[in-house]
């Protein structure tokens, strides 16, 4: 018996009830969801009863009662690190393919050439992990660092949003609301997603928003999120994705005064300054405009009114220049990364083609200034 099919029937022995489709390895996409035969839109593929999830109230008695303080996502981390059944955990990422994959695990050289966005989530998702191993190793003693971060990275890539029924009437803050969902968990994200993941009284259902053929790969949505957001969250970016964008911080407050970085700060427009597919945000905006145009007409702005020509020109010329710097440092960047041996052959060709992607975004705005 191979490992998918006694993974199958593993989930099956939970009450988790599959229709018409398979566990199946993809090239490059790891373990994924196959239609089995012609499915029509409508039709509902999978079955999850909520007894069937892992959850932190499932978490056996004495993990939860050494690890008390611990939030959702570090105390499943600790149960799975305690004991993750073996048919699950055969058809589970191995640790070296999670490492390769999330910038969490990589070296600190190749983190210096992470877009400014990676970065910055990087750091807030390194500091959770911090947080939450400093928890449970205080009180459990017999998982080790390495094996819990592989655990917490299973848990980060794999979990789902899931409010207990016990408490609806009183919900946990979101980042609490995590539940594992075996089989649920292989449904990779695509940005035209075939099936969509709903409760459905004390279940979570599956079912196909479209037609779907034999053989074909069943996608779910995990959210409108960046190639950014993707990567370090995931550990993969997408050769398509309409809701990429990149992070324009740098280069702009490199620009700035310390009183123009006082004055952003009291009107509550300092930072996060996004160029998505169409166009540059209105934050954006705002900052390129107090660099270039009157404090007058800086707040007039503020105030929706409209500038004049010169202001107009103005801003249009620094946006231009701000999005040619951002080019210019592509390269370099380029360069260093490849610079580095193969034993991080996965990690270049992320980090070079996802600088690739952000050189196209950024030329296609400068085309339309």
């Amino acid at each position: 018996m191979d490992i998918y099919t006694h993974f199958v029937q593993w989930v099956e022995c939970r009450g988790i009830v599959l229709h018409d489709i398979a566990a199946t390895p993809f090239e490059g996409r790891g373990l994924g969801v196959r239609a089995q035969k012609r499915i029509s839109a409508g039709a509902t593929l999978l079955e999850m009863p909520f007894t069937a999830l892992y959850t932190p109230e499932s978490v056996p008695n004495p993990i939860r009662a050494a690890a008390r303080q611990t939030r959702a996502h570090g105390l499943l981390a600790a149960a799975l690190a305690s004991n993750t059944p073996p048919a699950w955990s055969a058809v589970l990422p191995t640790r070296a393919d999670l490492e390769a994959s999330m910038p969490l695990c990589w070296p600190d050289a190749l983190l210096f050439h992470l877009p400014p966005a990676a970065s910055q989530l990087l750091k807030e998702q390194a500091a959770k992990l911090r947080a939450d191993w400093a928890s449970v190793s205080s009180a459990i003693n017999h998982i080790k660092q390495r094996h819990y971060r592989y655990n917490w990275l299973l848990v980060n890539t794999r979990s789902f949003y899931f409010v207990p029924p016990t408490q609806r009437h009183r919900p946990p803050a979101p980042s609490n609301c995590l539940a594992l969902n075996p089989f649920a968990d292989c449904l990779n994200h695509s940005s035209t997603p075939s099936a969509t993941v709903k409760p459905c009284g004390t279940s979570f259902v599956v079912s196909a928003n479209t037609n779907i053929e034999a053989d074909e790969e069943i996608s779910i949505s995990y959210g409108n999120h960046s190639n950014d957001f993707l990567l370090v969250e995931y550990g993969f970016i997408m050769e398509k994705n309409p809701w990429d964008e990149f992070l324009l911080d740098p280069w702009i407050l490199a620009r700035m005064s310390q009183a123009q970085i006082n004055e952003l700060d009291r009107e509550g427009f300092l930072g996060s300054y996004i160029l998505d597919r169409n166009t540059v945000c209105y934050r954006a905006q705002v900052a390129l405009r107090l660099l270039c145009t009157s404090l007058d007409s800086w707040k007039n702005f503020l105030k929706g009114l409209d500038g004049t020509k010169n202001d107009e020109r103005s801003y249009r010329d620094l946006l231009y220049q701000i999005l040619e710097e951002c080019r210019d440092h592509i390269p370099p960047t380029l360069a260093k990364i490849s610079s580095f041996d193969d034993r991080f052959k996965s990690q270049k060709s992320t980090l070079t083609h996802r600088w690739n992607q952000i050189d196209l975004l950024v030329r296609a705005a400068m085309l339309q200034i």
